[in-house]
């Protein structure tokens, strides 16, 4: 009987956000009879803590190799050694540390397959140095994977990648939670919503890249002509302290809630009328997957790989990124309603439903793998 291949995902893990939740959300659905999984973090927090109890109930076999900030030759020493001892078959690497780092160790520990995902825009990513060491460090990898078509295209110029080497596979979340009808009325209750009230709905971190201060200056001009309307925004983050601030200023403190980190993300999705992306750039996120699954009609800004997801007019409403005065005019058409509202929304549904469960994420990365290590195969003779 052949040994199962061997594949080492690495993550850099300094967050819980969208790339940390993905791969989570992968290796609970991966298929461990055909393949051996190990995963390797690289710093320690809230990512890893939710990887120790992913390989508490998964047969997924987990691994921390300390990395600093900048390029860490510990770290890559590390992880060398720990691929040596290892002898992966495949390593597939994700985010900026773990790519470069993990790319070189794999090249010096002679892996057969290496691949790397690529889950940020490039405008969060587009410093010189860290684009030398990205564009030195991809010529090693087998495959750069795009979230989008949009990243794909920006990461072919980017990394300057010759035909072939870039592919692009659509991210993915468990939508089952989000497809099942649920009750918002004890979420009213708890945040003081009167069952008459509209609510628009934010989830994701509170970082400057997410730009909710866009999302209350929306919000401000929305209650002008809107009094019955509440703004929910889920997370927490950096700007939070600013943000209620802002909303403050704007005197539209009462009608917004921040309800910091949330597990509860089915049901609030429920509870929105709308749900509003407002970011300066994105890749695919998976919260816009989640809010159109859920049949909330989406309003996004047009920023990096959102245009993939949101279709205007097809799928949702996408405006110009920086734009306030867009995203209230959205929406107030969304409020407004209308059987094109529903249609819109339906659409967009059953768009990520069938393009977009964990399942095809998770076994289009399988098949990659086995290419791969069929194309290695060749070049080795065996």
């Amino acid at each position: 009987m052949q040994p199962r291949p061997r594949i080492l995902e690495i993550i850099y893990g300094n967050t819980l956000g969208g790339a940390e939740v993905l791969l989570r959300e992968m290796l609970r659905v991966a298929d461990a009879g055909r393949f051996e999984w190990h995963l390797c973090v690289l710093r320690r927090g809230a990512a890893l803590r939710e990887y120790e109890a992913l390989a508490a109930e998964r047969p997924v076999t987990l691994h921390h190799v300390p990395c600093g900030a900048g390029l860490d030759p510990l770290c890559l020493l590390r992880l060398t050694r720990l691929m040596r001892r290892l002898r992966p078959d495949v390593v597939h690497t994700h985010l900026f540390r773990a790519d470069v780092h993990g790319r070189w160790a794999a090249r010096r520990a002679r892996v057969p397959a290496v691949l790397s995902t690529i889950h940020v825009f490039s405008s969060a990513r587009s410093r010189l140095i860290r684009d030398g060491l990205d564009r030195i460090t991809a010529r090693w990898a087998d495959r750069i994977i795009g979230c989008t078509q949009t990243v794909t295209d920006q990461e072919i110029h980017r990394l300057r990648l010759p035909p072939g080497k870039a592919i692009t596979i659509p991210n993915g979340a468990p939508l089952g939670r989000f497809t099942a009808p649920k009750d918002p009325g004890p979420l009213r209750r708890e945040f003081g919503i009167a069952p008459d009230e509209r609510v628009i709905g934010t989830v994701g971190r509170l970082n400057p890249e997410k730009n909710h201060a866009d999302f209350l200056r929306m919000a401000r001009r929305v209650l002008d002509q809107r009094p019955d309307v509440r703004f929910v925004i889920v997370g927490d983050g950096q700007t939070r302290a600013s943000l209620e601030r802002l909303a403050s200023d704007l005197r539209i403190a009462g009608h917004v809630v921040f309800t910091g980190p949330r597990s509860d993300i089915p049901v609030l999705m429920a509870l929105f009328d709308a749900f509003v992306l407002s970011s300066l750039w994105e890749a695919s996120p998976i919260t816009l997957l989640e809010a159109m699954a859920s049949g909330v009609p989406c309003i996004a800004a047009d920023a990096g790989g959102c245009r993939d997801l949101v279709k205007r007019e097809e799928t949702g409403w996408l405006v110009p990124p920086r734009d306030p005065e867009a995203l209230a005019a959205a929406v107030l058409e969304v409020l407004a309603g209308g059987d094109h509202v529903r249609e819109i929304a339906s659409r967009a549904r059953q768009r990520v439903l069938d393009h977009h469960s964990i399942e095809q994420f998770t076994r289009a990365h399988e098949a990659l793998y086995q290419d791969l290590l069929r194309s290695a195969s060749g070049r080795s003779g065996h």
